[in-house]
């Protein structure tokens, strides 16, 4: 089953995200980028297919990344978290102050594999396991959606917006995505898949739309961003288009992922 995010949201809500997501959350991105140099780290602000395998899991993702993914879904599943909060109150910046998260930080910045398996998040707040999550993602050099593919997806996103033909939006989307970098893919399924996990346990779907707009709030500029995101035009973009890609891609992530499955396999 394939829908697109505008019946399922609304235009209202459509706007409430877009406008969130083109406001702190750039600003998040671009500081972080050039606060990301610390001494020794190979990590941290290290572009994703410049990381050394020690990093890396069997599915190539960084382990931080799958480290973070899978205590959000495990705790998911046996304690009632709530994720819109949890979302809206996480801040970046709060992961290089705070002691734990810090000592967590140290652990999974070594080389030494050994030390990574100690870098446990059983004794922190879930607030606090996503802010690593977005320190780490919005250290990265350059977005998930490499800064050459951003006008392909605005332009994939506006289409569909004009035509309503969301065949055609995933068909396009989907041979996009397979261009990306393999690693890049991978975070970002990873990332949307796990966000798509937390919106299937919501039955109130005016709980749904309020968690998609805390989300897209925080991850927007991780997902994607424009080289220049300072110009009206491109802040106009991620505005209108932007934030309906990027919830699109989590409302219909399983029919993207089985879709190129089916595209590899041939």
């Amino acid at each position: 089953f394939f829908c697109m995010v505008s019946l399922l949201i609304g235009g209202a809500i459509v706007s409430g995200i877009a406008a969130g997501a083109a406001g702190t959350g750039a600003f998040t991105y671009y500081r972080y980028k050039k606060k990301a140099a610390l001494k020794g780290n190979q990590l941290f602000g290290v572009p994703l297919l410049a990381l050394d395998k020690e990093y890396i899991t069997e599915d190539d993702i960084p382990f931080v990344v799958d480290l973070c993914c899978n205590e959000v879904e495990s705790r998911n599943m046996f304690i009632p978290v709530p994720w819109k909060d949890t979302f809206y109150d996480a801040n970046p910046s709060a992961a290089e102050v705070n002691d734990e998260c810090q000592k967590i930080i140290g652990l999974l910045s070594t080389k030494k594999r050994r030390k990574h398996r100690k870098a446990s998040l059983e004794g922190i707040t879930m607030q606090e396991v996503v802010e690593i999550l977005l320190y780490y993602l919005s250290n990265l050099p350059e977005p998930l959606v490499n800064f050459a593919f951003f006008d392909d997806f605005i332009s994939a996103q506006q289409t569909v917006s004009e035509s309503d033909n969301f065949d055609e939006w995933r068909d396009t989307v989907v041979e996009l995505l397979l261009q990306l970098p393999e690693r890049h893919r991978a975070v970002l399924f990873r990332i949307v898949g796990m966000v798509s996990s937390l919106m299937q346990g919501m039955l109130d779907q005016k709980d749904r739309n309020e968690f998609l707009l805390a989300v897209s709030s925080k991850l927007l500029v991780v997902f994607m961003s424009p080289r220049d995101p300072t110009t009206k035009d491109n802040q106009q973009k991620m505005k209108e288009f932007g934030a309906p890609c990027f919830i699109n891609m989590i409302v219909n992530y399983g029919a993207l992922v089985s879709t190129i499955a089916m595209k590899e396999h041939k």
